[in-house]
Order: C-alpha cells, then sequence, then structure tokens
C-alpha cells in the first residue's frame, strides 16, 4: 500500500459462541502495522450477511478514525 493507505480486511472468521455470531476483522496502515483490530458481536444471518456487516462495521470504524483512504480486503465474497 502507499502512503495514507491503509487495509481493512475481514478474516471471514464465524464464532459461534451461544448461538452469537462476531465480525472479525483488523486494519493495518501501509507498512502493515495494526492500528485497530475488532469483533463485534452479530445476530446469526447467512455468510452473505455477515460479511457485509463485516465489511459496514470495518468501514464505520476506519472512518469514525479519520482515516480515508481504504482497501477492503475480503476472502467470502
Amino acid at each position: 500500500l502507499s502512503l495514507g493507505w491503509h487495509k481493512a480486511n475481514m478474516n471471514g472468521e464465524i464464532r459461534a459462541i451461544d448461538n452469537r455470531v462476531a465480525c472479525v476483522g483488523n486494519i493495518c496502515n501501509h507498512k502493515g502495522d495494526f492500528v485497530v483490530e475488532f469483533t463485534v458481536g452479530i445476530d446469526k444471518v447467512s455468510i452473505i450477511h455477515y460479511e457485509v456487516d463485516d465489511i459496514i462495521v470495518g468501514l464505520k470504524l476506519t472512518l469514525g478514525k479519520g482515516l480515508t483512504h481504504i482497501l477492503v480486503d475480503t476472502n467470502s465474497i
């Protein structure tokens, strides 16, 4: 990545705990250093809904931190 860009990596992990699913991902800077990791519980839905929710959570988090140049990386859709 070029200077100023950040990568939002959606790991595609599903952790079923008490019939719940979690969005799991991380955001790295252009050097590959972690900026933030996140896990957010969501209702159990289809894998497509899960992945879209994961992308939305990651984008809201990065934009909330004032980061505007974002590459979204997902392996599930």
